[in-house]
């Protein structure tokens, strides 16, 4: 992705998940699980609770999961190249080996990509950039709060529809003390700048079987998507 290789990514969280109908039997094979994810994937990290298992490296910087009523990949700092190979490679794994989706309903398929993108210059620049390239607050809009207030802060949603499913973005400044909130993994550092979050969410409800190789090529499809509108929203709002 161009966007990434030009701008100072702070912290990102890639991630796809797919439920399904509850299957209590999945729980029997829980070792098996982790034995061929780990060999699969190169994991040695892992977790296996009542109702779930987790595998995942030292530093949880790529986590699979599965339970009885859904599976998915999380990656978190690191290239979005890293992200769609090791989905790839899971998907195969769980395709190839077990064929367990095969047949069953499913329910969601989704994915979603937070990004915090390092903002050079103070936190009122970045909010005025928003506003003139993505969504624009009219003078109208601005009276309703009267003439002596200012913009300081705002957080923009928004919730499109493809072909193939929706789509839920969220987009705003963020501050450095806002981070922890946002994002399951980061710790408040100190050292880092403000900058832009964008999240993006696509998913689809399909409620019916899916074959295996449909539902690799729907998460892929909904990945590399995904990774090109914020590669437009990055340009955006940084060139």
């Amino acid at each position: 992705m161009a966007a990434k290789k030009r701008l100072n990514i702070i912290y990102d969280e890639q991630l796809f998940e797919i439920r399904f109908e509850p299957d209590p039997l999945l729980l029997d094979s829980r070792g098996l699980w982790v034995e061929e994810i780990s060999k699969s994937l190169d994991l040695d990290k892992w977790q296996i609770s009542s109702n779930r298992i987790d595998v995942h490296d030292e530093k949880k910087s790529l986590r699979t999961f599965i339970s009885f009523n859904n599976l998915g990949l999380i990656v978190r700092s690191s290239p979005s190249k890293y992200y769609l190979d090791n989905t790839n490679k899971y998907l195969d794994l769980i395709g190839n080996n077990y064929n367990f989706l095969e047949h069953r309903k499913i329910l969601r398929i989704g994915t979603r990509f937070l990004f915090w993108i390092e903002f050079k210059g103070n936190i009122n620049k970045l909010v005025k950039r928003c506003t003139d390239r993505y969504v624009n607050i009219t003078p109208e809009a601005r009276k309703c709060y009267g003439n002596n207030k200012s913009l300081l802060d705002l957080g923009f949603s928004s919730i499109f529809k493809s072909d193939k499913g929706s789509i839920r973005t969220k987009l705003g400044p963020m501050t450095v003390e806002e981070a922890p909130n946002l994002f399951s993994e980061y710790e408040y550092n100190r050292a880092h700048n403000h900058g832009l979050f964008y999240d993006i969410e696509y998913y689809s409800l399909p409620d019916i079987p899916f074959d295996s190789s449909t539902l690799k090529d729907t998460i892929i499809e909904f990945s590399n998507e995904s990774l090109e509108i914020y590669d437009n929203i990055a340009k955006l709002i940084f060139s």
